[in-house]
């Protein structure tokens, strides 16, 4: 049974999400997507390409949840930094 890191599973998710879009960005920036395996990917965040497929089905669904990832992370600083103004 593999261990749950942060205590709780949703927090292990996070996780593990997180070190797969690290992962997925560096190899982006290096070797660009068509070139990108699954387990390539997987090999980077430090975890089997078969428990690759507890969070993602393929790659292009991959680079759409980590496109999401990114544009939500952009709004929310940009809402902050717009908060201040009328």
């Amino acid at each position: 049974m593999p261990r749950v890191i942060g205590g709780t599973l949703a927090a292990h998710r996070e996780h593990t999400t997180s070190k797969i879009f690290a992962a997925l960005r560096a190899l982006l920036y290096e070797r660009g997507y068509d070139s990108l395996t699954l387990a390539d990917i997987a090999e980077a965040a430090g975890m089997s390409r078969t428990a690759m497929y507890h969070y993602v089905p393929d790659k292009e669904s991959l680079l759409v949840a980590y496109a999401e990832h990114e544009t939500d992370a952009y709004l929310t600083r940009l809402d902050e930094a717009l908060r201040p103004l009328d």
